[in-house]
């Protein structure tokens, strides 16, 4: 059994595959520290998922310039919301273990809700631009509505 008393030992054992009744996190505490372990972690995924669809989409609307400009500059939303987030993670309070013990002296946190919901919201509206990037293309197809309309929906279904 790993050390559960340091971060990645938390990390690592709690997210153990199998019964996992008896290694639940003890306390808030525990669970707060494992999210500030988790979320760069998350952040980095999505940041790689969207560079990876927004290349295929370079690459499959190659000959459409303005096309690929367009995913150029979401590509780079997306490297500017990653160091973002991981700032906004670890910065939001001082010392970094104020996040999960606020008994420590000293210690304060800025306007958290203001910084999640900011996160959050630049989140979204990042993912529904990817997402509906590509439809001004496909509407311009030379095929029928039907089909148009179908294509649209299969490359809708790839953001979900």
């Amino acid at each position: 059994m790993r050390d559960p008393t340091t971060y990645m030992g938390k990390l690592t054992y709690f997210g153990k595959v199998g019964n996992t009744s008896s290694r639940t996190p003890s306390s808030g505490a525990d669970r707060l520290q494992i999210l500030v372990i988790v979320q760069p972690f998350w952040a980095l995924a999505m940041t790689c998922i969207r560079l990876s669809t927004l290349n295929l989409y370079a690459h499959l609307f190659s000959i459409h310039p303005r096309f690929r400009r367009a995913c150029w500059i979401v590509a780079a939303a997306c490297a500017i919301w990653l160091p973002c987030d991981m700032v906004a993670c670890f910065m939001i309070c001082q010392p970094v273990a104020f996040n999960w013990d606020p008994t420590i002296p000293g210690g304060k946190c800025g306007d958290t809700a203001v910084a999640y919901i900011s996160m959050h919201v630049s989140n979204v509206i990042i993912d529904i631009t990817i997402a509906l990037l590509p439809v001004p293309v496909l509407w311009g197809l030379k095929m029928n509505t039907g089909k148009r309309v179908a294509i649209i929906f299969m490359f809708a279904l790839g953001s979900l």
